[in-house]
């Protein structure tokens, strides 16, 4: 198969006295649409993401290089070691079948301290549209999809809690439903994959919590066909 999707990165470093205050390493997804449909609105789709990194960019240059030089002057005052800050990203396609494809974008920020942040953001687009696919558009009008996915979130969570295999926070099922973000999901071929930032239901050391939805639970309410990718023979 012909290349489809195709990794962009803009990667570089910003120095003050010769020092290096901040390194900063974005990757960011394009499409060649010529290999898929003539419809496919690839313009549309490349220019968003184009306009995320210049987004990223400024914030490096205009938030986290100032910090970062102020720390490196007081950490040089109070002969201090001091490490260089970071801002990364880095996306996963996680669901393609033309018209649909679906990823998330990873930024990771480390200013210092024990560890770093990362911040998840996704999209699901519509390429033959070039529009971006809100959660209630994959359904059909006035299905209630919330309920059901918010009762499997809580089953699943549940019965992790209950083998040890993630840690929660207390209050755990109205934690669910009050971080509960529709924005926050993203498709696969076996479902729809609700994620938590970080720090919302659990601990940071368990990472940002994801609960897959299988399609089978809304029973022929989608108004897509999801499931079979363009990577499947």
């Amino acid at each position: 198969m012909k290349e489809i999707i195709i990794k962009n990165i803009a990667s570089y470093k910003i120095p003050f006295q010769d020092v290096t205050m901040l390194n900063v390493d974005l990757e960011y997804p394009g499409i060649i649409c010529k290999h898929i449909h003539k419809q496919c609105k690839s313009k549309i789709f490349n220019a968003y993401y184009r306009k995320k990194v210049v987004e990223f960019s400024d914030y490096a240059l205009k938030k986290l290089y100032p910090s970062a030089t102020k720390e490196y002057e007081f950490r040089l005052e109070e002969d201090f070691p001091f490490n260089p800050y970071f801002l990364e990203s880095n996306y996963v396609v996680k669901y393609f079948n033309y018209p649909i494809i679906s990823l998330y974008m990873d930024k990771y920020e480390f200013t210092g301290g024990a560890h770093g942040m990362t911040f998840r953001d996704s999209q699901t687009w519509n390429l033959t549209y070039g529009k971006k696919l809100t959660l209630s558009k994959l359904f059909k009008k006035n299905y209630s999809y919330k309920k059901i996915i918010l009762e499997e979130i809580k089953k699943q969570a549940h019965k992790r809690e209950d083998s040890k295999a993630d840690i929660y926070f207390d209050q755990l099922a109205e934690s669910i439903e009050r971080y509960y973000d529709s924005k926050n999901f993203y498709l696969t071929r076996q479902g729809i994959v609700i994620y938590y930032p970080l720090y919302t239901i659990a601990p940071y050391s368990e990472g940002i919590q994801e609960f897959l939805i299988s399609y089978k639970m809304f029973k022929g309410n989608i108004l897509y066909r999801l499931g079979k990718t363009i990577w499947d023979k």
